[in-house]
């Protein structure tokens, strides 16, 4: 219905954005069989960009079967993923930290099942067990 429901926040440090960061998204875009025209252009683009002074405070957002609600946080890009878990009611939960090239999928109250890309670019389904989100352990 487009009705607010919950206002979540966070009290953050901001995450400076770093020359290696930018390396890193040059070194991952230009992995591949990218046609040369492409890398030249995203090179051209990238050089012509302002970078910004801090990361977005966060890069993606994730709702799992119980309702739950994670929400990636910034990092740099060589560091594991900080993922912050909010219940139903806003509270924090869990701080769970997973590879920074992993994308969720699924999760429950003792697994997170996602993608994992390795350094080639390949993909492959990865299960992580947790211990519970509803503190039984």
């Amino acid at each position: 219905s487009g009705v607010v429901r919950r206002i979540v926040r966070r009290q953050a440090a901001p995450v400076a954005v770093t020359s290696a960061d930018l390396n890193s998204l040059l070194m991952e875009r230009m992995s591949g069989s990218i046609p040369a025209e492409a890398r030249e252009q995203f090179q051209r683009q990238l050089a012509e960009t302002e970078r910004p002074e801090a990361m977005p405070p966060y890069s993606a957002i994730f709702l799992d079967r119980a309702g739950r609600l994670w929400v990636r946080e910034a990092t740099h890009r060589a560091e594991l993923a900080r993922w912050a878990v909010y219940d139903a009611e806003g509270a924090l939960v869990a701080e769970i930290r997973l590879p920074a090239r992993f994308r969720i999928t699924d999760a429950g109250a003792d697994f997170v099942l996602g993608i994992l890309r390795d350094d080639d670019d390949l993909e492959r389904v990865q299960l992580y067990r947790l211990r519970s989100l509803d503190g039984d352990a």
